[in-house]
């Protein structure tokens, strides 16, 4: 049985996920965490690279951000999901979406 989405705060360096969910992945026991970037791809920063480029790199600044730490002491799975303002997703959040 899966549990509502909620919240949760990450003690460390004051960061927080955005959502998480037990079973998500379908590991019974196990909780997934997510975090949401909305970017702009026609922003200075994010126009120097191809668009695929730019969801890898906003998801690895994610990963980077939280997964260690979610691993470690929240014993769970961190997912970023990465989006843009044209509409698009990242792999990993189309990976998730399909999952829903």
């Amino acid at each position: 049985k899966k549990k509502a989405f909620t919240n949760k705060m990450c003690p460390v360096q004051g960061k927080s996920t955005h959502v998480a969910a037990d079973g998500f992945w379908g590991g019974r026991y196990e909780r997934a965490f997510f975090d949401v970037r909305v970017f702009n791809p026609h922003a200075p920063t994010n126009k120097q690279q191809c668009l695929a480029s730019t969801y890898r790199r906003h998801e690895r600044e994610k990963m980077r951000a939280y997964e260690q730490r979610v691993r470690e002491v929240e014993h769970g799975s961190f997912t970023p999901l990465v989006m843009s303002l044209s509409g698009g997703v990242g792999n990993a959040a189309n990976v998730c979406y399909k999952r829903l």
